[in-house]
């Protein structure tokens, strides 16, 4: 199954506040069957996407 709406990437919006909660999420994906998925954080004047953040939590 793949989920195409996934706030995983953490300290960008209202998804996981840290790292470890975005692997606990991941974990319960897996579990649950999602073999892919789409991080899709909030970008508006509420959550500010910073290019340079997503970057760095990519790599």
């Amino acid at each position: 199954m793949v989920d195409l709406h996934c706030h995983i990437l953490p300290g960008l919006d209202d998804g996981p506040a840290t790292m470890e909660e975005s692997m606990a999420m991941a974990e319960s994906a897996i579990a649950d069957g999602i073999t892919h998925l789409v991080a899709t954080p909030h970008s508006s004047n509420e959550y500010f996407f910073d290019f340079a953040q997503v970057r760095q939590l990519r790599d």
